[in-house]
């Protein structure tokens, strides 16, 4: 099994959560928190992580 793993952006929570929705629509799952970053002109980032059977 491999894990595959990316990190989502948004400008508002709203918007971050909504992109987070989708993905765990497709399998992925959230196993970051929600973070704030400074750079991008604050925009908030989550980590995400999907299993793969190989």
């Amino acid at each position: 099994m491999k894990k595959t793993r990316k990190i989502i952006k948004a400008f508002d929570k709203y918007k971050l959560q909504e992109k987070i929705n989708e993905h765990r629509e497709r399998g992925w799952k959230q196993v970051g928190d929600i973070k704030m970053e400074g750079y991008y002109d604050g925009a908030y980032a989550a980590l995400i992580e999907l299993e793969l059977d190989y």
